[in-house]
């Protein structure tokens, strides 16, 4: 009995000792989560990061990087983890978004860092490793030469150095939908992936191109409304998508982003009051369905307010609005679309299937605006494959409609006229020139493409001609050295890259003018391309300055020959046209080897340029 009567307050004790343990245990402040990098391999062209993002919202938009760096911030970003796009819907805030990466190499490797969500008004790029940090930055609102990667998606560069964990940060703000789809991705890979969106988006654009012009002609020859307001419809969809793809940006306002930020909302709200303007006539909503008729009027002047909204106020408003009006709008097509079916009128069917169409896209494409439902390539695109769907059956139900009605009017022409045969063939005359001004109209079409071709491939070698002297310009000459360093390193071929600066070229333009002095660089650049072989390239990229590349050079004495022989030949002197005076102007010339001294492209234009300073300061030629 006594050894129990023991035994009893030692079990309390352990029992107490253990329950204090626990409540110590559980109180403990938790340790930090270590966050793991996300590995690169070397041979991965494209990497997803929505797995490896972690988040810290900013509400106040106030936060410097100097702000989050605070030793309470790190433990307050919380993993997303998940798949697909990350979307915060339209919110005011601004987000801070934390990669953690390391290369899987022995060598530095170069990646580049795609947010493939154009319409993001800002995106600061913060790279930080032992070495420093970095700090770009591109987005929507800043003109399109400020971007650190010409390219229709915000794009940043990045080094990885191996065995060093780089940890960026993205801080991201908009007044539309905050989608962020972060990708990492090598060059040549982020290449190959745009062929892919550039041709979708070419045959997109195309063929709403195409259906425009065919339906304004359309208009021209027959006069109906209807094909005016579908025309108008198709431009502002097309022109609101190209804002959404990041095209507007780099070819049509890369110098004006206001421009862009009133044409993105604008033109969804203009496609919008278009459309409903459309159904009205297509359908005939006024006399077949006067209630639903009385409610798309109120919608087209909520989409007329939308669509003069950003320019007097903040955008949000005004694009959830639009997106909220263009779901309501699709609904009510649809219901007209099921009415005009019941009443049996032409090409009613096809409307409906082209309405439900653009009713999924801009539901899912509204939705995911909102951030209601998750970022899909479906969500992400659907409003640019439900137009596109859209575009071709209502092109289709108006070709229907043309039919039907004439084969109604011809009926009715037939029975009212069965007694007039001479009546009949009149109107089947007449038809008969409708159908020729058609088949003439479309002719034209083909010629203005055709027309339009040649435009384009006179621009894309004007895009690649230094305009005075005919000679390549810089962007010819990048992309000439591309080849060139690739074929050089495929093949171990030696490469010299000649940078010449002409000497006195200053006093002739101060003493004998503009004119003269553009005579002058028209006669070096002659010189110059005359002085070298034909598979050499010559270009200038600058005022008095030009670069020659030349392949096959076997040393660096031949290439000295070279640079030697081409400024005895700038040296002749020379009479201008306008000018009486003999002129002459000498030459630095600059010089480097691939693969000797670099392979890098931008590394061997800068040796070649250091190269040629050195000469010009030391006076020799």
């Amino acid at each position: 009995m006594a050894s129990a009567a023991l035994t009893l307050p030692r079990r309390l004790a352990c029992a107490l000792a253990l329950a204090l343990t626990l409540v110590v245990v559980l109180l403990a402040p938790a340790p930090a989560r270590a966050v793991l990098p996300a590995v690169v391999p070397a041979d991965r062209g494209e990497l997803p990061l929505r797995a490896h993002l972690d988040v810290l919202e900013d509400a106040s938009r106030q936060w410097g990087i100097d702000d989050v760096d605070r030793p309470d911030q790190p433990d307050r970003f919380r993993r997303m983890g998940g798949t697909g796009d990350l979307n915060f819907g339209i919110t005011d805030s601004a987000y801070w978004i934390r990669i953690t990466l390391r290369a899987d190499s022995t060598v530095p490797i170069d990646r580049l860092l795609e947010v493939a969500h154009p319409s993001l008004d800002r995106v600061d790029f913060f790279d930080r490793s032992p070495a420093g940090t970095v700090h770009l930055n591109a987005g929507y609102t800043l003109p399109f030469n400020q971007r650190p990667v010409a390219h229709r998606h915000l794009v940043f560069p990045l080094r990885l150095e191996p065995g060093v964990t780089h940890t960026v940060l993205l801080r991201v703000i908009s007044r539309g939908s905050l989608t962020v789809p972060v990708r990492l991705w090598t060059a040549e890979a982020l290449s190959s992936s745009d062929q892919t969106a550039y041709t979708v988006l070419a045959v997109y654009f195309g063929m709403i191109f195409a259906l425009s012009v065919y339906n304004l002609l359309l208009y021209l020859s027959l006069r109906d409304p209807v094909y005016l307001l579908y025309t108008g419809f198709a431009a502002s969809l097309a022109l609101a998508q190209a804002a959404m793809s990041g095209f507007g940006s780099q070819f049509l306002w890369p110098h004006a982003p206001p421009v862009g930020d009133a044409v993105l909302p604008s033109c969804f709200s203009l496609g919008g009051l278009f459309g409903a303007l459309f159904v009205q006539r297509f359908l005939d909503t006024r006399s077949r369905m006067p209630r639903l008729n009385r409610l798309i009027s109120g919608v087209q002047f909520g989409f007329l307010a939308c669509a003069i909204g950003p320019a007097l106020a903040p955008n949000p408003p005004f694009a959830i609005a639009t997106a909220l009006l263009g779901t309501l709008f699709c609904a009510i097509s649809l219901l007209c679309g099921l009415i005009g079916l019941r009443q049996h009128q032409p090409s009613a069917g096809l409307f409906l299937a082209a309405t439900g169409a653009l009713l999924l896209g801009v539901s899912a494409f509204a939705l995911r605006t909102l951030g209601w439902i998750p970022t899909t390539f479906i969500t992400s695109n659907g409003m640019l494959l439900g137009s596109a769907l859209e575009m071709m059956m209502l092109s289709l139900s108006m070709a229907h409609r043309i039919h039907a009605l004439r084969q109604e009017a011809a009926r009715a022409q037939a029975e009212a006229l069965r007694s007039r045969q001479s009546a009949m063939e009149v109107l089947q005359h007449s038809e008969r020139q409708l159908e020729r001004r058609i088949a003439e109209r479309t002719a034209e079409l083909a010629q203005a493409n055709e027309r339009l071709q040649r435009s384009e491939a006179v621009l894309k070698t004007l895009a690649l001609q230094d305009a005075l002297t005919g000679l390549a310009n810089r962007n010819r000459l990048q992309e000439q050295l591309r080849q060139a360093v690739a074929r050089s390193r495929r093949e171990a071929a030696p490469l010299a890259v000649l940078m010449i600066d002409l000497d006195g070229f200053k006093p002739v333009n101060d003493r004998l003018g503009h004119a003269a002095g553009d005579e002058l660089l028209i006669e070096i650049g002659r010189r110059l391309r005359a002085a070298v072989r034909a598979n050499d390239t010559v270009a200038r990229v600058g005022g008095d300055e030009f670069v020659v590349l030349m392949e096959g050079i076997q040393s660096r004495a031949d290439a000295e020959a070279a640079g030697a022989k081409l400024i005895a030949s700038i040296r002749e002197p020379m009479t201008l046209g306008g000018s009486a005076v003999s002129v002459h102007v000498g030459a630095s010339v600059g010089l480097a080897l691939c693969p000797d001294q670099s392979d890098d492209i931008d590394q061997l234009l800068r040796l070649a340029d250091q190269d040629m300073y050195r000469a010009k300061a030391l006076g020799r030629v």
